[in-house]
């Protein structure tokens, strides 16, 4: 008995199953076409995904929304002409999937800092948990199906099929393979035919400037289950016809036919797909137009009255924002069938006698005369909804919002389906199925192009660390590895506190984690102030777990710029270990720098013909240096520590001359180095390496006694010579610390901060300005000192050094590398313009980071610069920006010089004037303009206007507030492997300890402290406020109470 009610119960799970599979009408992915799959009924169908448009969002009156609109109805004028096409296109957003979409987005991302050792699981929970909050899970897919021309003959006074090769296969296929997928149901003439629709809709996409591709038939297929059950497990294998399965039956099929008992030789190829969604979709019964599948409730609606006005699809997406929905519009030819000629033709003859036939006349006559005068076809309609939810009341809920919605969508009606549920389920998910009983509406195609889903927004990146999102709340990421721009070079423009550097600073860790990294890449970030300092803080709290809190810290350098303090030097005229002469970077680098310092204040640059002596005289004292006797000789008296290292390696560095006996010959610099070098001393070879440098004297000397140079320059820059050596002299005056040998070095670190705070004047004059520059691109070269360690520094060094070097070239070659330059506003001069407007300008040295943006693809490098103004770029950075991003507050004749630098369409105008300020709920507002090489798409300029939130610990650590950090560095020193960074999230959750210090301001206003003790009594309030939420999160608030009442019995 129990055998028999299996079987009884598995014939009834056949039966439901089998009725499921009536709905959907699939059979096969096509073998000749993997773009393709095949319907029972031999139809073809294709399937196209819109990632969105690389415009931003335009209304009606846009050229943006223009240019979508014409290339839609182009494709309906294309298609609906003929009656051989029919056209499902689905829009479907989900708020409940978003946080699933976010965590699968950012996974790669994840997997490769724990590959690194970086632990940003926390991180990414806050972040991704905040965002999803916000978010909206969106898909855009167009079905095509192509039904294949029948040729029809007589046949014994009979008119039936020409028997065609592929009707005689697909019979023999049935007769023998019986519930087996059949491969042969499209001829050769329907491959051609339904591949050339497919061309039309994706190359009229495209010209629309829409990212869109073909989805492959097997991902299609595997699609589709997903939607068809949405509670089945993702990764659910669908079986395919030109799987290597041989002698395995299909599961679920019978092998023993129960009702006839024949074997059934069709079980040991692939069924139907048809067969095999249903298996995997057992559906209850539909009520009232619900379904119910495992646990979720799904409601099915039809739309009976369309929008009488045209009104863009995107004004329905705004009524419905957060509800859960898939809206389908199933196109169809208008019908040519005998009874719609017959009603038609009463209809024209009888036309105008009621109210209701004289407004079916009337639109009868309009759609013919729009048909005959602009070739727009009357279309088919039938608008079919989905919702779903984890109850019948979430179904009315959603069913009265979508009423409400539609009613305000030009007075469109929508009705549960009480008809056939399962048909509209089924049909609403694009490519399951065409047919639907909604009798649907005849609409002119001119009309239809304004109420379809085409304005969505894109996404570039399937992948990335950083989650931003659009206006709808579309998911969209921000990548520094991005596959389809040849390198990242960001510009940040935006007033202060507007939240550039929080962005920049979370995209600077996220370049520390690219998907399928094998080394630790290398960071190098530029700021005057600390806010580069608070970013990589964080980043060493989640890589202590690893390294351990040393090694940690000397991966991870924040170095403040403070000579004077610190009593280092740096020669910007240093060049790597092993040359005598400087590689091509290392050249630009310095002439960039001396050009930098010899600026003159009214322009930002030398004077005329200054770059080219600098470069000439340069050149030579390199060249003059490396001659063996002019090279420079060791001298104890100021090189005593490497008078020691040769002794310890017993390295004579002098012998007595063959001439006289009584004069004492020194080796050169150059030779000590080597022989340190051989002796295996890389510290004593380095030292001496810096000793035979060039020094800022030296040029000097070249400037003003080889002749030579004298000749070259005197004659085309008379007063050239003379003005460089004057800036010369003066930078030694002035920067001492850059005039001598380099004592600074960073050999162990990966990432590097620079904070020139200490050296920033209180005068704001362009000189001051200069100087500071000349600093901070000295200071970002001994950063990036590993960036370009690559084969080419080989070229003209010693054979001696080349296995050496090759260890780095192999270890940072293929790294990742980041540079931040942020506060680039600080480092530009000011002029007046020819209205008489003060502008910012670039200095001279400048070129240096134009350089390197040329050279980035070389060196995996990617760059970001932030700003307050346009102009403090220059033109070539502007032109070479690969992303930009826009903030709001930007207002007046920024406004102008950002639409003109950057080509600003009017509706990017209105979008930048429209951006909102940070806020704890949607993080700060962006225009983004983007560059990308999109394959297929004829457009490389894109744009959106997005959001980045940014929530938790990350918030917290990327806090860039001067009065908050030092609390951030005083716990993290005093209460170190202690969750004090929990324990500010906790004080203060909205990610600065601002509000709070303002509150305790003003509520002491009116008391008798002195303003000093005030605030240092407000700080310290601040800072034992942090310690307390560490301590009640690390002990509970039970133990805290308990241990302040023990202190009060007993103090």
């Amino acid at each position: 008995m129990i055998f028999f009610d299996f079987f009884n119960k598995l014939r009834g799970n056949k039966k439901l199953q089998d009725e499921c599979a009536r709905y959907i009408d699939l059979e096969a992915p096509c073998l000749i076409d993997p773009a393709t799959i095949l319907t029972t009924q031999g139809v073809r169908l294709s399937l196209v995904r819109l990632n969105g448009s690389m415009n931003i969002l335009g209304d009606a009156k846009s050229q943006e929304y223009a240019l979508a609109y014409n290339n839609v109805l182009s494709i309906l004028k294309s298609y609906f002409n003929s009656d051989k096409v029919c056209v499902a296109w689905m829009y479907e957003q989900d708020p409940n999937f978003s946080k699933d979409l976010i965590n699968e987005v950012t996974r790669p991302s994840r997997i490769a800092g724990e590959k690194l050792g970086i632990d940003v699981e926390e991180m990414y929970q806050e972040l991704n948990g905040a965002n999803a909050e916000i978010s909206m899970a969106q898909d855009n897919v167009i079905a095509i199906w192509t039904t294949p021309t029948t040729q029809m003959e007589y046949v014994d006074g009979k008119v039936v099929p020409v028997q065609t090769e592929e009707m005689q296969l697909s019979n023999m296929h049935k007769t023998l393979f019986q519930g087996a997928s059949n491969p042969f149901l499209s001829d050769s003439q329907a491959v051609e035919i339904h591949s050339n629709n497919v061309k039309v809709i994706l190359q009229q996409l495209r010209n629309a400037d829409i990212i869109c591709d073909k989805i492959e038939s097997k991902e299609a297929a595997q699609w589709m289950l997903t939607r068809i059950n949405p509670t089945h497990p993702k990764y659910t294998q669908l079986n395919f016809i030109d799987d290597k399965r041989i002698g395995t039956p299909t599961p679920g099929a019978w092998i023993l036919n129960p009702d006839t008992n024949q074997l059934n030789i069709g079980a040991f190829l692939a069924e139907p797909l048809s067969a095999q969604m249903a298996r995997k979709t057992i559906v209850e019964d539909g009520i009232d137009g619900v379904l119910k599948i495992g646990n979720r409730y799904f409601g099915t609606h039809t739309v009976d009255v369309p929008p009488k006005q045209n009104i863009p699809f995107n004004i329905l997406l705004k009524r419905l924002k957060g509800v859960p929905c898939r809206i389908t519009f199933i196109m169809k030819p208008k019908s040519k069938d005998m009874w719609s000629k017959l009603n038609e033709s009463i209809n024209r003859t009888i036309g105008g006698l009621t109210q209701k036939n004289r407004e079916y006349y009337q639109k009868m006559i309009l759609m013919d005369s729009f048909h005959q005068e602009f070739d727009a076809p009357p279309v088919n309609v039938q608008i079919l909804i989905t919702t779903w939810g984890e109850s019948e009341q979430d179904i009315n809920r959603h069913g009265e919002s979508l009423q409400q919605a539609m009613t305000d969508w030009g007075g469109a009606r929508v009705t549960f389906d009480n008809i056939s549920p399962f048909q509209t389920y089924f049909s609403s998910i694009a490519g399951v199925n065409n047919a639907s009983h909604s009798d649907g509406f005849l609409i002119g195609a001119d009309k239809l192009a304004d109420i379809l889903p085409h304005q969505s927004e894109s996404s570039i990146n399937e992948y990335g660390p950083i989650v931003m999102r659009h206006e709808s709340g579309k998911v969209c990421l921000l990548n520094p590895n991005n596959i389809y721009q040849d390198y990242d070079y960001t510009l940040y423009i935006a007033r202060p506190r507007q939240g550039k550097s929080l962005t920049m600073n979370a995209k600077s860790i996220a370049s520390m984690m690219p998907e399928g990294v094998t080394h630790m890449p290398l960071v190098v970030s530029m700021d005057i102030g600390p806010s580069s300092e608070g970013a990589f803080q964080y980043l060493r709290l989640m890589m202590e777990k690893k390294y351990g809190s040393d090694q940690t810290k000397r991966l991870i350098v924040c170095q403040r710029w403070d000579p004077s303090s610190d009593n280092w030097k740096v020669n910007p005229l240093d060049i790597r270990l092993g040359r005598k002469v400087p590689t091509n970077q290392e050249f630009q680098f310095i002439i960039n720098f001396y050009a930098s310092v010899c600026a003159e204040p009214e322009t930002g640059f030398p004077c005329k013909g200054g770059k080219d002596i600098l470069q000439g005289i340069i050149e030579a004292t390199f060249l003059r240096l490396a001659q063996r006797n002019e090279s420079k000789k060791f001298n104890a008296a100021i090189s005593p520590e490497l008078q020691s290292l040769t002794k310890k390696y017993g390295i004579v560095v002098s012998k007595t001359s063959s001439i006289n006996s009584e004069t004492i010959l020194y080796k050169s610099y150059f030779e000590i180095r080597d022989e340190l070098f051989q002796k295996g001393s890389i510290e004593g070879a380095s030292l001496a390496h810096r000793m035979a440098m060039p020094t800022i004297d030296d040029l000097i000397q070249t400037l003003t006694t080889d002749a030579a140079i004298k000749k070259r320059y005197q004659r085309i820059y008379p007063e050239g010579i003379e003005t460089i050596a004057f800036k010369l002299r003066a930078h030694i005056t002035l920067m001492p610390h850059l005039t001598s040998n380099t004592t600074l070095d960073f050999a162990d670190a990966h990432v590097i901060s620079f904070d020139l705070k200490p050296i920033v004047s209180e005068s704001t004059d362009n000189e001051s300005r200069i100087r500071l520059f000349a600093e901070y691109l000295l200071a970002m070269n001994i950063g990036m000192k590993k960036f370009f360690i690559n084969e080419t520094i080989l070229n003209g060094m010693d054979d001696l050094y080349h296995a050496y070097w090759k260890k780095g070239i192999n270890q940072y070659r293929n790294v990742d590398k980041c540079l931040n330059l942020d506060e680039w506003h600080a480092l530009t001069v000011k002029m007046n313009n020819d209205r008489g407007d003060s502008i910012s300008v670039p200095v001279a040295g400048a070129m240096y980071i134009e350089w390197l943006v040329k050279e980035a693809p070389k060196w995996r490098l990617n760059i970001n610069q932030a700003s307050h103004s346009a102009s403090d770029f220059t033109s070539t950075m502007k032109e070479k920006a690969t992303n930009v991003f826009i903030y709001s507050g930007t207002t007046g004749k920024e406004i102008d010089t950002l639409k003109k630098d950057f080509s600003l369409s009017e509706t990017q105008v209105k979008a930048l004037t429209s951006l909102h300020g940070p806020n704890g709920k949607q993080g700060s507002q962006m225009l983004w303009l983007y560059t990308v090489n999109l394959p297929n798409m004829n457009s490389i300029r894109g744009s959106a206007k997005v959001e980045f939130l940014c929530k938790g610990s990350m918030l917290w650590g990327l806090n860039t507030s001067a009065k908050d950090l030092p609390h951030k560095l005083r716990l993290e020193n005093e209460h170190a492997g202690k969750p004090w960074l929990k324990g500010l999230c906790k004080a203060f959750p909205s990610g600065s300890m601002e509000n709070y210090r303002n509150g305790l301001v003003q509520s002491l206003r009116e008391s008798n402290i002195a303003a000093e003790q005030m605030e240092k009594g407000i700080e310290e309030q601040i800072y034992d406020k942090s310690i307390v939420a560490m301590n009640t999160l690390q002990f509970g608030t039970e133990v805290i109470e308990d241990s302040e009442l023990i202190k009060q019995k007993y103090s």
